[in-house]
């Protein structure tokens, strides 16, 4: 058999195991996650991930860095949008209120849109953003994607001409960090109603 092929097979055997990981990760949190209940989720045995990955730490490390690499793009684009729509707002004459309301309301239909769709890419989110401290690699992975995140935001808050951009982009990632997580880990999260009051009044709030 031709090596390179083998090499190919090998390599997409090694990323479906990253994205069972995945799968785990998002139900069982950092500390939860095993070779077995990743071998287990991947339907391989463990002797395969173990193959694959020297240490159940270099596995998740894997597995969130191609987590990263999935959702920052789409991250990226969002962020130029809600810019280029501020942009085309302020053209219009819109308020500074309609401006800024129009882009609570996108942010909103987003956050709805991943409670909704996508679940497990926000239980990771989560996960490695509030349990990165227990790996050091994990936790500068984690500092780096959290200033990734406030960085799009400090953009949207200049775009809005808020007063001190880099302090709004930050509590505006808190106040949708800690929705996010309310949302997927209690029985009683917020109702939409309020996560769109909530929103609302933040973005009103640090434009004023």
């Amino acid at each position: 058999m031709d090596s390179a092929r083998v090499t190919s097979k090998g390599e997409a055997k090694k990323q479906y195991i990253l994205d069972k990981a995945l799968d785990v990760i998002a139900k069982e949190g950092i500390k939860g996650t095993t070779h077995r209940l990743v071998a287990k989720e991947a339907d391989v045995p463990p002797s395969l991930t173990t193959y694959y990955f020297v240490s159940i730490d270099d596995l998740i490390l894997q597995a969130i860095n191609r987590f990263v690499e999935r959702v920052r793009p789409e991250q990226i684009q969002i962020a130029h949008s809600l810019i280029n729509q501020i942009h085309q707002d302020q053209e219009n004459d819109l308020s500074p209120r309609e401006i800024a309301l129009g882009i609570s309301h996108r942010i909103f239909t987003y956050m709805v849109k991943q409670l909704k769709e996508r679940p497990t890419g926000l239980a990771v989110e989560v996960a490695l953003l509030y349990q990165s401290h227990l790996n050091q690699d994990l936790a500068l992975k984690a500092g780096d994607y959290r200033r990734a995140l406030i960085s799009d935001a400090e953009q949207v808050m200049q775009a809005l001409k808020a007063k001190t951009p880099a302090l709004d982009a930050r509590l505006m990632m808190g106040t949708v960090l800690r929705l996010e997580y309310e949302s997927l880990n209690t029985d009683q999260g917020p109702s939409e109603q309020s996560l769109k009051e909530q929103l609302d009044r933040l973005i009103l709030a640090l434009i004023a």
